[in-house]
C-alpha cells in the first residue's frame, strides 16, 4: 500500500515528539512503518533515529536547514518557508505543449496565481480561435507565450512563511479576511488571516487564493463580480474546515457596490442566475460581514487582471495583505451607503400581470407558452395546417400540403399572431 506524505504543525517541539511517538505506535499495530520524518526543529530531528529521517536531512547536521519536498511544495526548513517550483521543461509552442507547461506548475495555495493567469488566457484564446492540439500557434500568441516563459524563473524567488504567525505570538483575536474581484480576464478571491495579541499588535498572513478564467461567452461585469463573491464565500468555508483555528470573525471585501446591494437586498426578486448565487452567498456567510473596499486597496484586483512575472518585486501587497489590515479598525475603509444603480436594476426580475376577457383569451394562453417568436410562428403554422386538413376532410375544402411548413405558411402564421395581438391591444375603433 502506498501512503503519501503527512504534514502537521505543532505548537511546541514536545508536542511534536509526542505526536510522532503516538503515530508510530498506532501504525505499527497494523503493520505500517512510518519513516522520512523532517522538521524545522533540531530538537525534533534529534529525537528520531537517523535511519528514519528524510533523505534531505541525513547528510545534514539535523538543524533543519535545506529544502525538503512535501506534497509537491518546496519547504525550506531553515527559514521555515514554503516555495513554489516553477521549473518547467521546454515544450513545443502548441496548444498541447502550453497546457502541459502551465499544468506542471503545482501551486495548491495560489501563491503565484496572478502570474499564471496570463498563460491561462493564452490557452483560452487558442481554444476560442479553434487551434487544434498540435497546430503551431500564430506569431502574436507565440510572442506572448515566449515572453511569459522567459520571465518564469523569477517566480522561483517566491516564498511565504509556513507558519501563519511569528514565533511567540499569542493571538487573542483571529479574523479571516476574504477579498474578491472580477474582470474580463478572471474572477477571483484571496484570503488573509489577521491576528491580534494582548498588546494590540497585529500580524497578517497570506492563506490562499482561488482564480477562475472568465468565460468567453458574453457576461456582464456585475455578474462576474457576483461570481467572485461566491468564490470568496466558498473559500472561507474551505479554510474554516481545514484550519484548527476558532475564527472570531469573518470579513468579506468587494469593490462592487452592485454586489453589495444584491447581498443586502431582501425585498427584490432577482433573475435566476443572480438569485441562485445570492442564496449560496447567504448560506455561506452573513450579510453583515460584507464590506466595500476601493479597487486601489483590493489585493484581488491584481489577481483578477493577471500580471507578468517581471512585476514580482512590486507585489508585496499580494503576499502581505493590504496595509489597512495592519492598522486599527478605525483606519479601515469607511462603510458607505449602498445605493441603487443601473446594474442592480438590470438584474431585478420584473413580472407583468395582465387580464383579458375577450374571446381570444384561450389563444393568448397558448401564445404565453413560447419565449421564442420563431417557435411560436411554427406552432401556429402547424395548427393552421391542421385546421385546413379538417376542412378538407369534412367540409370539402382544398387539400392541404404535406411535409415541412412552407415559407407562405410561416408568413401566414406570423400575420395571424400579429392580428391577435392587435385585436387585444388596440381599440376596435382604430382597426
Amino acid at each position: 500500500m502506498y501512503v503519501d506524505d503527512v504534514l502537521k504543525s505543532c505548537e511546541s517541539s514536545e508536542k511534536a515528539i509526542s505526536l510522532i511517538n503516538q503515530l508510530c505506535e498506532l501504525t505499527e499495530t497494523k503493520g505500517f512503518h512510518m519513516t522520512k520524518f523532517a522538521s524545522n526543529s533540531s530538537e525534533v530531528n534529534s529525537s528520531i533515529p537517523n535511519s528514519e529521517l528524510a533523505p534531505s536531512l541525513k547528510c545534514l547536521d539535523l538543524n533543519g536547514s535545506g529544502v525538503h519536498h512535501a506534497l509537491g511544495v518546496k519547504w525550506n526548513m531553515g527559514p521555515d518557508e514554503l516555495k513554489v517550483c516553477v521549473d518547467i521543461e521546454p515544450k513545443q509552442a502548441t496548444r498541447r505543449g502550453i497546457l502541459s507547461a502551465v499544468s506542471s506548475i503545482f501551486d495548491p495555495l495560489g501563491l503565484v496565481s496572478p502570474f499564471v493567469l496570463p498563460a491561462k488566457r493564452i490557452l483560452q484564446d487558442l481554444s476560442s480561435e479553434d487551434f487544434s492540439w498540435d497546430d503551431t500557434i500564430c506569431h502574436s500568441h507565440k510572442v506572448r507565450w515566449e515572453n511569459w516563459v522567459s520571465q518564469l524563473p523569477i517566480l522561483n524567488d517566491v516564498s511565504v512563511p509556513r507558519c501563519y504567525k511569528p514565533p511567540g505570538f499569542t493571538p487573542i483575536d483571529i479574523q479571516l479576511h476574504c477579498f474578491c474581484d472580477a474582470s474580463q480576464d478572471g474572477y477571483v478571491a484571496v484570503a488573509y488571516l489577521r491576528y491580534i495579541d494582548a498588546n494590540g499588535s497585529v500580524h497578517v498572513s497570506f492563506v490562499k487564493s482561488v482564480s477562475r478564467i472568465t468565460p468567453k461567452r458574453p457576461i456582464t461585469v456585475v455578474r462576474l463580480e457576483l461570481m467572485s463573491a461566491v468564490v470568496a464565500a466558498e473559500l472561507s468555508q474551505s479554510i474554516k474546515r481545514e484550519l484548527d483555528y476558532e475564527m472570531c470573525s469573518y470579513y468579506f471585501w468587494t469593490d462592487s457596490m452592485s454586489v453589495l446591494q444584491m447581498i443586502n437586498n431582501r425585498s427584490e426578486r432577482f433573475k435566476i442566475f443572480v438569485s441562485n448565487r445570492i442564496a449560496l452567498i447567504h448560506s455561506l456567510s452573513k450579510v453583515e460581514s460584507w464590506f466595500h473596499v476601493s479597487s486601489e486597496l483590493n489585493p484581488a484586483d491584481v489577481l483578477s487582471r493577471g500580471v507578468m512575472p517581471k512585476h514580482l518585486p512590486k507585489m508585496s501587497v499580494w503576499f502581505a495583505g493590504p496595509e489597512f489590515l495592519k492598522l486599527d479598525r478605525s483606519h479601515w475603509p469607511k462603510p458607505c451607503s449602498v445605493k441603487c444603480d443601473d446594474n442592480f436594476a438590470s438584474e431585478v426580475k420584473v413580472n407583468f400581470v395582465s387580464t383579458s376577457s375577450n374571446e381570444f383569451a384561450s389563444v393568448f394562453d397558448l401564445l404565453k407558452r413560447f419565449s421564442c417568436f420563431e417557435k411560436l410562428c411554427q406552432s401556429v403554422g402547424w395548427l393552421l395546417r391542421f385546421k385546413a386538413y379538417m376542412k378538407w376532410k369534412f367540409c370539402s375544402g382544398p387539400r392541404p400540403p404535406v411535409g415541412n411548413l412552407s415559407v407562405d405558411e410561416l408568413e401566414f402564421a406570423m400575420h395571424n399572431v400579429m392580428s391577435l395581438v392587435q385585436l387585444d391591444s388596440i381599440s376596435p375603433s382604430l382597426l
